[in-house]
């Protein structure tokens, strides 16, 4: 009896002391329950911050009754993210007026010996050097450039000595343009930058400056990557991994190709078994990386083409258009294999590379040779005062580049010196 009542009263005392229990809502008569005290190493629980809400948070403005759309972020590589923002390139104010927009796709055409590496390699001495060097404007775009060289006619000599010269030409006008300046206080912003680094630099001696200049030229060259493609074997490979380089290297903004036709009667035999039609397919194929790998880096890009396949003979001048269009059936390759609907024009202007590659051109550079007068006027890009080239000196070709570009074509001449390209 005794352990009954205790058992008893003791549930009659958890009852009293538990406001949740049923007996005590039962109860006749409730006592005041003593307050419930939290110690102080426990931690409070809140519903609200531990539990998820069963819906997305209303957006400030919305109303409660309606649930704002959800937008699903697009995934970016980490690679992209990390890469420098597309810029345009003004690597040349005469071939490309507005500049090269990132996916710019150029290609250079014309036939063997008309001046093609050699603006190539220009272009890339331009984007190589930056633009504003000790006061000067050099007018470069202090970009990285990813070579691919298929025609073994790369020199890293030849590279070196065209910037060290197109930077000795800007440090030489613009220290005649400080001189007018000092003389008459009109400043050219187009050679000089900053008066007070420009003094700072023509202090110097000439070795001296000679040593800074190359110095410069030396520590802009860790932006220039090349990759050598020996042999049709490596020419997939060598387009394969233009997608790695321009992971790892996010300074490149130029991607230069010389040339895309320097396998093509390789693979037409060999690949291709003798079939214009399956060259074209292979291509096809070859040539959709290489764009893939421009449009998702967004780069420029220019691609050297040889005029392999002509509809014309330059050396015969057309009277008429009736005599054109007989030369051009006569001159037409005829293949066994084409298909029906192949466009034989298209096809040989074009060399076979594919209907993907020319769909992907923005802008098209035919490049030819001049004849060659007794007095050619010429400038260099940059400076305003024209001259005359003597036939006794080293140039002694005059070339013709014709850009087309949103279906209008523009006609321009130049001159290959030392120095680079001289525009007319």
């Amino acid at each position: 009896m005794s352990e009954a009542s205790d058992h008893h009263s003791n549930a009659t005392k958890h009852a009293e002391s538990n406001p949740t229990n049923p007996a005590h809502l039962t109860s006749p008569v409730q006592p005041n329950p003593a307050p419930h005290r939290t110690p102080k190493n426990t931690p409070v629980r809140h519903p609200c911050l531990n539990t998820p809400p069963s819906t997305s948070p209303l957006l400030l403005g919305a109303s409660s009754l309606t649930r704002p759309a959800i937008r699903t972020p697009q995934p970016v590589s980490l690679v992209e993210y990390l890469r420098e923002e597309p810029r345009t390139l003004y690597i040349d104010p005469h071939l490309f007026p507005s500049g090269l927009e990132p996916g710019d796709v150029v290609e250079v055409s014309g036939p063997a010996n008309c001046g093609k590496s050699m603006l190539a390699l220009s272009l890339i001495a331009t984007a190589l050097l930056p633009a504003v060097w000790c006061g000067v404007q050099v007018g470069g775009c202090e970009a990285g450039v990813l070579y691919i060289d298929c025609e073994q006619h790369f020199s890293i000599f030849q590279l070196v000595n065209l910037m060290y010269r197109k930077v000795k030409i800007r440090v030489k006008l613009a220290r005649g343009a400080l001189k007018e300046h000092r003389r008459s206080g009109v400043t050219d912003t187009t050679v000089i930058a900053n008066i007070r680094d420009l003094t700072e630099l023509l202090r110097y001696s000439t070795s001296i400056l000679k040593d800074k200049i190359q110095d410069m030229v030396q520590g802009r060259l860790e932006g220039f990557h090349y990759i050598g493609c020996l042999q049709s074997a490596q020419y997939p490979i060598a387009l394969g991994s233009i997608d790695e380089h321009l992971a790892k290297n996010s300074d490149v903004c130029l991607l230069v190709v010389d040339s895309l036709s320097a396998f093509s009667w390789h693979d037409w035999i060999y690949k291709a078994n003798g079939k214009f039609v399956e060259l074209k397919k292979y291509y096809d194929k070859l040539l959709s990386v290489l764009l893939a790998s421009v449009k998702k880096y967004k780069v420029a890009l220019i691609a050297v083409k040889q005029a392999l396949f002509l509809k014309m003979c330059e050396d015969n001048p057309r009277k008429s258009v009736e005599d054109e269009e007989e030369v051009r059936e006569e001159s037409v390759v005829l293949d066994d294999d084409m298909e029906e609907g192949d466009v034989t024009g298209n096809m040989m202007e074009n060399e076979y590379l594919g209907y993907t590659w020319v769909s992907g051109i923005t802008c098209q550079v035919i490049m030819s040779k001049v004849r060659v007068g007794k007095g050619l006027s010429s400038v260099s890009p940059g400076n305003k005062d024209t001259k005359n080239v003597d036939l006794n000196s080293e140039v002694k070709q005059l070339f013709s580049a014709e850009v087309i570009r949103n279906k209008e074509s523009v006609k321009l001449q130049f001159v290959v010196t030392e120095e680079g390209l001289m525009w007319q």
